[in-house]
């Protein structure tokens, strides 16, 4: 049955994507599947059989499970080099005959929800870069997964999904690419594992994890792709993307709504109405997503507020100016409150 958005108990992910990747990695190291599997509520059985589905939550567990101890560090990042192009079709079809950097970094927003289920990524151009940041399609996870910036899951998933990026777009453009990488938690023990897969351009305890790489390198021709079958990979991706029950989590679909309309955020109640539902039950689906209407507008507001003071060079009276807050000293509060997220 199609539906408007995905949730994170909806089964959509196909196993054989990527979470037997992963799985792989960890029995090529002894990692029994009664360990990786624990509390996801499933069997390898099911899953190595090809047609099991898991749901984001269950992906969540199976990351949460991989980052800990006694593993290695590098396991992370290693899962990350084999995630992309990946098996997903038509889908990986089109990002193997990519262009140009551009072409594969708008395939991989535009298609986020199957590459990157848990961390999607996001493009910002600015001052002759192009910057790629994040955002959790369906919130915290109460295993610990993306609850905190500096928790040893959360740190996993963020270094899985900037080492698929930067392994698919060196690989594609035949030559190591000079990406710079900010990352919003402390400095871990393991460098050389970020030495090996991302380089030495490397930044922590920022305000967001993101990457970025200079305008110069989106347009250079790709010299291995072929015209042709990005054309018809690309057609044949986006009739199969239309074709699943929706095409962006609940949390996305109210961040690009709340994005358009920043200087004028709806209600609770308005947004209710926008989506078709009762204000309760965008409350309680917002509680399951391990958030809240008020912290997804707060969270919104510090991104923009940050993006125009780093990009535009805005002052905070500008900043609040466009955030239509009257009064600085308010906005100054209320910023103070949107850092703690």
């Amino acid at each position: 049955m199609k539906t408007r958005w995905l949730e994170r108990q909806d089964t959509y992910l196909f196993a054989h994507h990527q979470s037997v990747v992963l799985m792989d990695l960890l029995m090529a190291r002894d990692v029994k599947p009664d360990f990786f599997l624990r509390k996801t509520g499933l069997f390898y059985e099911d899953v190595s059989s090809g047609s099991k589905k898991l749901s984001p939550e269950q992906f969540a567990q199976l990351c949460d499970n991989a980052s800990q101890p006694p593993h290695a560090a590098d396991v992370s990042f290693l899962f990350g080099q084999r995630m992309l192009p990946g098996y997903f079709g038509c889908y990986s079809s089109a990002l193997q005959n990519a262009p140009t950097l551009r072409h594969a970094l708008h395939l991989l927003v535009e298609f986020s929800i199957l590459f990157f289920p848990l961390l999607s990524p996001m493009l910002r151009q600015s001052k002759n870069r192009m910057y790629i940041d994040f955002r959790p399609n369906f919130g915290e996870f109460s295993t610990s997964l993306l609850s905190s910036s500096t928790s040893r899951p959360s740190r996993f998933i963020k270094e899985m999904t900037v080492t698929a990026i930067t392994s698919l777009t060196t690989w594609l453009a035949k030559e190591n690419l000079p990406w710079m990488f900010d990352f919003d938690f402390p400095e871990p023990d393991y460098q050389s594992e970020y030495d090996v897969f991302l380089g030495n351009d490397r930044h922590f305890l920022k305000t967001y994890t993101s990457m970025s790489i200079a305008e110069s390198y989106l347009d250079k021709p790709w010299t291995m792709s072929s015209k042709t079958i990005y054309q018809m990979a690309l057609e044949e991706s986006r009739q199969a993307f239309l074709k699943l029950n929706a095409q962006q989590s609940l949390l996305a679909v109210i961040n690009d709504m709340l994005n358009s309309d920043i200087q004028h955020l709806p209600s609770l109640e308005a947004m209710a109405d926008i989506l078709d539902i009762s204000p309760a039950t965008l409350k309680r689906k917002l509680k399951t997503h391990n958030t809240s209407y008020q912290k997804l507008c707060d969270k919104v507001r510090k991104r923009i507020s940050i993006n125009l003071i780093n990009d535009l060079d805005y002052n905070e009276g500008q900043v609040a100016e466009y955030l239509n807050f009257y009064d600085v000293s308010n906005f100054r509060r209320s910023f103070k409150r949107w850092l703690a997220y």
